[in-house]
C-alpha cells in the first residue's frame, strides 16, 4: 500500500511528538538522566537520516546537531575532523559513547537534569545556570565543552538539549511542509518510504 505525502508528514509528526513526549516525562518525572542523553543523541541521528538519508551515522547526526543553534555548529568546526579514522569527534564522543559504552568517551564527563522532579517551562530552560570552574554560566547549548586543570570536559545538559532539538524538529518539520523545499522533501520522502512507516501505526 503506497503511503500519500501527507501521511508521511504525520506519522513523522507523531514519531517525533513521542521523542518529545517520551524524554520529558522520562527527564523531569523520572529524573532518568542518563537515558534522556542516550535517547536525544540516538534521536538526533534519526532525524537526521531525513535530512541526509545518504549519508553516513556520523555525517546524519552533523546534519541535524548543526540545525540545533550556532553553538552546535561550533562545536562541530572546532571539534570534527581533529581524527583520520572517524572525523565525526561529536558524534563519536558523545553519541556513540553513551550508545556503546554508557560512557562519554575519553574526555571527563557530566550530565546535568536541573529538573529537581519538576517540569521547567521553556523560559526557565533557556535560563538555567550552571557552574564552570566556580562561576554560574547560562547553559546557551545542551552540549557545552569546557577546559578543567588543562583538561577537556564535556556537559551535558538535559534539559536545554531536549529544548533546542525540539525547536529544531519544529523548524525542520515547518520546511518539509512547505512543497518549495523540493530537495529537503526529497530526502525526506525517500527516508520516509525506506524505513517501515507502512507498519507504524497512527
Amino acid at each position: 500500500m503506497k503511503q500519500t505525502n501527507d501521511e508521511l508528514i504525520r506519522k513523522f509528526e507523531t514519531m517525533v511528538r513521542w521523542m518529545s513526549e517520551d524524554t520529558k516525562r522520562a527527564m523531569f518525572q523520572a529524573k532518568a538522566n542518563f537515558l534522556v542523553a542516550q535517547g536525544l543523541l540516538n534521536y538526533s541521528e534519526v532525524i537526521g537520516s531525513f535530512i541526509l538519508p545518504n549519508g553516513n551515522s556520523g555525517e546524519r547526526f552533523d546534519s541535524f546537531f548543526s540545525r540545533m543553534g550556532e553553538e552546535y555548529r561550533l562545536l562541530l568546526r572546532r571539534f570534527n575532523g581533529r581524527r583520520r579514522n572517524n572525523p565525526h569527534i561529536v558524534y563519536d564522543d558523545l553519541r556513540c559513547g553513551l550508545t556503546h559504552e554508557y560512557a562519554i568517551k575519553r574526555k571527563k564527563f557530566i550530565v546535568y537534569n536541573h529538573g529537581g522532579g519538576q517540569d521547567l517551562t521553556d523560559n526557565q530552560i533557556d535560563n538555567l545556570l550552571i557552574n564552570i570552574n566556580g562561576q554560574n554560566i547560562r547553559c546557551i547549548a545542551g552540549v557545552i565543552h569546557s577546559w578543567e586543570h588543562n583538561k577537556g570536559v564535556w556537559r551535558f545538559i538535559d534539559p536545554k538539549y531536549w529544548l533546542d532539538f525540539r525547536r529544531a524538529v519544529e523548524q525542520y518539520l515547518t520546511e518539509v511542509r512547505n512543497p518549495h523545499n523540493r530537495d529537503l522533501r526529497r530526502s525526506f520522502f525517500n527516508r520516509a518510504r525506506t524505513i517501515n512507516f507502512l507498519q507504524f501505526s497512527v
